[in-house]
């Protein structure tokens, strides 16, 4: 039977409305819902790439970095990017209330055992790590941002140098031990471990009074020149603790472990140093706010370096007039560096920026990451993310664009950099593709 003309007319517009949203079927989302169209119905699909972006790279000021999933620590030299340090803080506390460390107990050595998890960059080049006892309290309810400077005391019980080894096992007697780093505290000075065993018996009756007496520890490397590498730590791990080696009246070889559990504020510090050390190109663009210079390159990094702030100016002018439905719109992000230098992140965030300057997800985030996309394509060397109904919503009269963010995903516990082509880059830009229907 055939549809009045009111009736056609209104299924047509629904069916292209509903186009955006027919995309949970395991099918080429550029073809959704045209092969269920009977063919008089069917509307006119076109495309378009030559869509007006403004892009520039912006510093990050700092990102909440509270009871992080891994800590950071060590010192890398960029050619671009510059000079970066990480470090951490950490509260340690005991693994079993009130013990006893028996008469006129005598410290062996501290050892402060990390356990590796990954690194960034160049394990070749020697690190000096130092650790301090902290002298502030790290409070569990407050969120400590990775610029927080950490206070501490001025002893550095470590001055450990050495080159790191991530990824081997470690010989410890007639065993070998999964990858970690072990860090005398008592070489130095044995005061820190003479505080441990002397603790007064009111601060060990439970940790919430043990961290009052003994704050934690701050980890942190000394800056390098020319390469070097961060190093990730799993602080959670079985292999992390504090070890205590001491003797007493009664025995000569005795063990207490500190640990470190969810339970323990903890958080990563980086220092970029103003971009001091990065590239010309890098800082007339992000320290001078030569925005102009995005046009052909921006640049992404972790560890609460940069981010990169987009807009799509002329979106509205370019459907003014029309009725548009939005099949299919995919930003299209390549690398500005036929072979990465460094490994790029794995996976980049694109969030919208509201009126007020925060950050909230695209519509399109909620149907999943194989939708949505931002993980790094190896073959192509780019990233693409599909934010078809973002581009539909922005259509609408009621809409005010504050623009985007670009972001590295995990960059509170994450090193790696992008180097990305602008829209205006002369071999491959990036792009904004968009899949449309005009409506009747």
């Amino acid at each position: 039977m055939k549809l009045p003309a009111s009736r056609s007319l209104v299924a047509v517009c629904f069916l292209a409305a509903m186009l955006p949203f027919m995309i949970s079927c395991e099918k080429d989302p550029d073809a959704v819902g045209l092969e269920v169209t009977p063919v008089q119905d069917q509307l006119y699909v076109e495309s378009v790439d030559t869509f007006t972006i403004q892009g520039y790279t912006v510093a990050e000021d700092s990102l909440a970095s509270s009871f992080t999933s891994l800590n950071l620590c060590g010192s890398h030299f960029d050619p671009v990017f510059g000079r970066v340090t990480a470090g951490f803080a950490t509260q340690v506390k005991l693994s079993s209330v009130n013990p006893s460390f028996g008469d006129n107990p005598v410290p062996d050595s501290l050892v402060l055992v990390l356990a590796y998890n990954s690194y960034y960059g160049d394990t070749s080049n020697m690190q000096l790590f130092n650790v301090f006892e902290l002298d502030e309290t790290l409070l569990t309810d407050t969120t400590y941002y990775s610029n927080h400077r950490v206070q501490h005391l001025q002893t550095d019980y470590a001055h450990l140098s050495f080159y790191p080894r991530p990824t081997d096992s470690v010989p410890y007697d007639t065993l070998k031990l999964a990858p970690q780093l072990r860090i005398n505290l008592s070489k130095v000075s044995p005061a820190l471990a003479y505080k441990i065993l002397y603790t007064p018996s009111d601060y060990l009756a439970d940790n919430l009074k043990f961290v009052e007496y003994f704050k934690g520890l701050y980890v942190t490397a000394a800056p390098v020149s020319y390469g070097g590498s961060i190093l990730y730590f799993n602080l959670l791990s079985s292999n992390t603790r504090l070890k205590l080696y001491y003797h007493n009246d009664e025995n000569d070889s005795l063990v207490y472990n500190l640990v470190i559990n969810e339970s323990c504020q903890r958080f990563n510090h980086f220092n970029h140093y103003n971009y001091d050390y990065a590239s010309q190109d890098f800082r007339k663009q992000v320290i001078y706010g030569d925005t102009s210079l995005g046009v052909n390159k921006m640049f992404l990094q972790g560890m609460a370096g940069t981010k990169v702030k987009l807009r799509l100016p002329l979106l509205k002018a370019w459907a003014a007039g029309r009725k548009i439905a939005i099949n299919d719109a995919q930003l299209i992000i390549p690398g500005n560096e036929a072979e990465p230098v460094l490994t790029p992140m794995t996976k980049m965030l694109l969030v919208k920026i509201n009126e007020n300057g925060s950050m909230s997800n695209l519509p399109d985030y909620a149907v999943g990451d194989s939708y949505f996309g931002g993980g790094y394509n190896t073959g192509s060397n780019d990233y693409i993310f599909r934010i078809t109904q973002h581009i539909q919503d922005m259509l609408k009269d009621s809409y005010t664009d504050y623009g985007m963010y670009l972001m590295a995903s995990g960059a509170v516990v994450r090193a790696n950099r992008f180097i990305l082509n602008g829209p205006g880059h002369s071999l491959k830009p990036m792009k904004l593709r968009i899949v449309y229907s005009s409506l009747p």
